[in-house]
């Protein structure tokens, strides 16, 4: 009677790789390096001259959780909201655990008393902070694990009321436009809540009008769910339109100005040395000795 003969292979009809080795002939089959492509059914079948038979096997491959968003650092006012969105993978998603904690202590809403229990709502991989006060400030950080390991993610979340705040970093004190341009200016400030903010052009004590037909207007843009942010724009620049703007904002704890200039400047212009060189070169295609020019580009301020 002669020796069976077996044949390994993947049900869901995929190829063996180069890692897939098949050992004491043919019985088994060894899977080296094993990866999360490796999870699969395979099937083994023996035959001989009798017959044949077949079996098959699951193979389950875990892995630790891969984080695919960081917590987000967060500035917010009292009384607000935060949320907090621990975004991860895994292969088994029903077999993690999510852990959520606030200075390095747990965040277990059933062992918090009433009030704060109403507070802290955890929904899965979402921790929201209701009516937030300042005592809520810290470093939140997610935990998310499973049977091969973990992975974390953390931020820092600021409870605090603060007037609003121009900064240089963000806010520019002068702008150059070339003529004939467009200019997008937004309103950048630091406060807490964002409150509001409307541009002013010095020649003017009227705020710019929110005129889509205007050649210049001020328009608001959304930041968030909630906040927006106020832009000046100008259409076609000229040179009368150069001056100092500025931006004024409240937000009930206190008030803030930001005033930029705006320099507008004119088209540049490309100029060719010498011009009677470059005049007579474009009359003549054959030059006897080289020739050198130069190709300038003017800007006047």
């Amino acid at each position: 009677m002669d020796s069976p003969k077996y044949k390994w292979s993947r049900v869901d009809g995929e190829p063996l790789s180069t890692r897939h080795r098949i050992l004491n002939y043919g019985r088994v089959l060894k899977i080296d390096s094993v990866t999360v492509d490796d999870a699969a059914r395979y099937k083994c079948v023996a035959y001989n001259e009798f017959g044949r038979e077949s079996a098959e096997i699951q193979l389950l491959v875990q892995s630790p959780p891969t984080l695919l968003k960081p917590l987000i650092n967060q500035r917010i006012a009292t009384n607000t909201s935060a949320s907090f969105e621990c975004i991860a993978a895994s292969q088994y998603s029903n077999q993690v655990t999510i852990e959520w904690f606030h200075d390095s202590q747990p965040i277990s809403p059933l062992l918090m008393p009433a009030a704060e229990r109403k507070r802290f709502k955890i929904n899965e991989n979402v921790l929201n902070i209701l009516n937030a006060a300042e005592n809520d400030s810290g470093i939140y950080q997610c935990i998310v694990s499973n049977d091969v390991g973990s992975v974390s993610s953390s931020a820092r979340l600021t409870v605090e009321d603060a007037a609003p705040k121009f900064h240089g970093n963000i806010f520019p004190r002068r702008v150059f436009v070339v003529e004939g341009s467009k200019l997008s200016l937004p309103c950048l400030y630091l406060a807490s809540p964002r409150g509001f903010a409307h541009w002013y052009s010095a020649s003017s004590s009227d705020a710019i009008p929110i005129d889509p037909n205007s050649r210049m207007r001020q328009k608001k843009e959304l930041i968030g769910n909630e906040d927006s942010i106020s832009v000046l724009e100008i259409d076609n620049i000229e040179k009368s339109d150069e001056g100092m703007y500025h931006c004024e904002t409240a937000n009930g704890v206190g008030e803030g100005k930001g005033v930029v200039q705006v320099r507008v400047v004119p088209k540049p212009q490309i100029v060719v040395r010498p011009p009677s060189l470059a005049s007579g070169m474009a009359s003549n295609s054959v030059y006897q000795t080289p020739t050198k020019i130069t190709c300038e580009v003017e800007l006047a301020f």
